[in-house]
């Protein structure tokens, strides 16, 4: 086998970065071994590419449906909107979609792995570009069988993996940009510019201002009908039911602190576990999970400084890795820094070693990076907040588990008009109008949708706006306010 000359290496590595789960380097044998197993024949890729593909669709298509059904029920009966099993449908389609995306980009970067190498055939590299070519036509509305998602529906499905497409755009962009790294190759150069050109290309269709998006209920009813007729969509709501039957199962028994007289301390345990229901009154927290996103989290900062509130950020280690000098913005702003493990998997699927690596590899990595002690954790999904395991190994570590009460469901949701809405919805149910709401700081409609919200807040006389530790620390020392 050919070796790897030293530019390629270096390529790999920038490459394959994106699609590492591990915080580790990846070395020349893992890189060829990843390729190798993408340089399939055509037939191969293209059942991986339509069951990725297909997968997202569901997923969104699904997920819509769930969305208005949790509307529906917050109408109805809003205090147990979050306790019921449609609210796990959502979280277990959030779950599915996640990797499916995460799949789809490792899957490009690969393929752009074979048509650049010289290692790999001239037929490995056509059915390669074709698979690629496969993916950019579905990020422009086109199924794999040809057949063309509905029109009212392309934003919800594709933005998302828009968004993690153009981090990857930016990444080949530095690759083609570094000298030292294509030296005089132009076929590295050729093919990194081929697939960019595509991911550009991509991108257009969302450059619209999508603050006024909305999905027509009748679109996806329509759309519902026509693949409930076929195999593939019907396993996969399966799947999506036997993964909700797990959440719902194991949210059953959560119960957040009640009273506000409990010590809050790291426990596998209800004094390591708060949801916000047991807040001080009219004291609300805004947590971001996910980021920090590198076009998003900036402006969230900035929204936050602009009102002079403090946020609680439950960052991705893998993301503060990438992205270190955002994340040192956000400590540097003094939010509050919290773990949301390291590449976001569901923890109660995974074994011992990866448990450690999630959340004690996770604060090692958050704390060495901005210097900072780690104390509260939030699970993906809130998916083992019952797991004696998974509990337990987040109090080993020395950190507080936190749910939420009011979940934003804005990866849903592209509109941050309703987003807000439904934040407000479930916060007007609050008692004692306070808890901890739930945002994502990587999504554009996130960044809308919390700047409105701490619009509404700033209007509130009464109501106090303090990040997650602050009122843990209030609570704990029975402080008559937070700090």
């Amino acid at each position: 086998m050919r070796h790897l000359s030293k530019f390629h290496l270096g390529l790999l590595g920038a490459l394959l970065a994106c699609s590492t789960p591990k915080h580790q380097t990846p070395t020349a044998t893992r890189s060829i071994a990843e390729a190798d197993q993408t340089a399939s024949n055509s037939e191969t890729l293209d059942i991986k590419v339509t069951k990725l593909t297909r997968g997202i669709f569901h997923s969104y298509l699904l997920g819509q449906v769930y969305l208005q059904e949790f509307d529906a029920q917050l109408e109805r009966n809003p205090e147990n909107a979050l306790s019921s099993r449609t609210y796990s449908n959502l979280l277990a389609v959030r779950s599915m979609v996640d990797q499916l995306e995460t799949d789809t980009s490792a899957l490009y970067v690969n393929l752009v792995m074979v048509t650049a190498h010289p290692k790999y055939t001239e037929e490995q590299k056509a059915n390669a570009q074709k698979a690629l070519d496969s993916i950019g036509a579905f990020m422009g509305g086109i199924t794999t069988n040809g057949e063309e998602l509905p029109p009212n529906l392309k934003p919800l499905i594709l933005s998302n993996l828009v968004e993690k497409q153009t981090a990857l755009y930016e990444e080949l962009k530095i690759s083609q940009d570094d000298k030292s790294l294509i030296g005089s190759n132009s076929s590295f150069r050729n093919a990194l510019h081929r697939n960019m050109v595509l991911l550009r290309a991509t991108r257009r269709f969302f450059n619209n201002d999508m603050a006024a998006y909305q999905v027509e209920p009748a679109t996806v009813r329509a759309a519902v009908e026509v693949e409930a007729q076929k195999t593939d969509f019907i396993k996969f709501q399966e799947q999506i039911n036997e993964q909700s039957k797990e959440i719902h199962s194991s949210m059953a028994s959560l119960r957040g602190r009640s009273t506000s007289s409990d010590v809050i301390y790291s426990s596998a345990g209800a004094s390591g576990n708060i949801s916000g229901r047991g807040f001080p009154e009219n004291t609300w927290s805004i947590t971001y999970d996910d980021g920090p996103g590198g076009k998003t989290t900036p402006t969230v900062i900035d929204n936050l400084k602009n009102h002079n509130m403090k946020a609680t950020f439950f960052m991705l280690a893998q993301q503060v890795e990438r992205l270190p000098s955002t994340a040192q913005s956000i400590k540097d702003a003094g939010m509050d820094i919290a773990s949301h493990s390291y590449t976001h998997a569901q923890l109660t699927k995974v074994g011992p070693q990866k448990l450690e690596s999630e959340i004690g590899g996770a604060k090692k990595v958050i704390e060495d990076k901005l210097g900072v002690k780690v104390k509260l954790f939030r699970l993906p999904y809130g998916a083992g907040v019952s797991a004696a395991n998974v509990r337990q190994k987040i109090a080993e570590h020395d950190m507080i588990h936190v749910f939420w009460n009011v979940d934003t469901l804005d990866w849903q949701d592209k509109n941050p008009q309703s987003i807000l809405r439904r934040t407000l919805k479930q916060m007007g149910e609050s008692s004692k109008n306070s808890g901890v709401i739930l945002f994502h700081d990587i999504h554009p409609q996130s960044v809308v949708a919390s700047n409105l919200l701490m619009d509404h807040l700033a209007t509130l006389s009464k109501t106090k706006v303090c990040t997650v530790q602050g009122v843990v620390d209030q609570l704990n020392s029975s402080l008559p306010t937070c700090k």
